[in-house]
């Protein structure tokens, strides 16, 4: 069929904050396939990590949107110190539900033993 196309969607903003209330700089990451991950953002002491994410409520997925507008499905998302994100990291719950949007995650990071402690 000419000129037809397949319909997508809509997503759902999905908003992620993280204050940092630790001594050193963070950063948030999101894994988007098993080996790639993307950056959501970094903050200094004192200060946020905001990033928009999108969420489709049929499937429960999570997504980021590339610059080009591409769905790339998160499958995890972390902060961590920078420069150590991945070995001082503590997970960021990413609540996939089937029927409805995903929730905004609003957080708080502080240093514990040599790692980051989010909640």
């Amino acid at each position: 069929m000419a000129g037809s196309a397949v319909a997508e969607t809509p997503l759902y903003p999905t908003l992620v904050e993280v204050r940092n209330r630790s001594a050193r700089t963070i950063t948030c990451v999101a894994q988007v396939a098993h080996w790639f991950s993307t950056e959501l953002g970094s903050a200094a002491p004192d200060g946020q990590v905001r990033a928009d994410l999108r969420s489709d409520p049929v499937t429960g997925t999570v997504f980021i949107l590339n610059d080009s507008g591409d769905r790339l499905p998160v499958e995890a998302a972390w902060c961590g110190f920078a420069g150590a994100a991945w070995e001082t990291r503590s997970p960021l719950a990413l609540e996939r539900r089937r029927g409805e949007p995903a929730a905004d995650i609003k957080v708080s990071c502080d240093a514990d033993d040599g790692r980051l402690r989010c909640h």
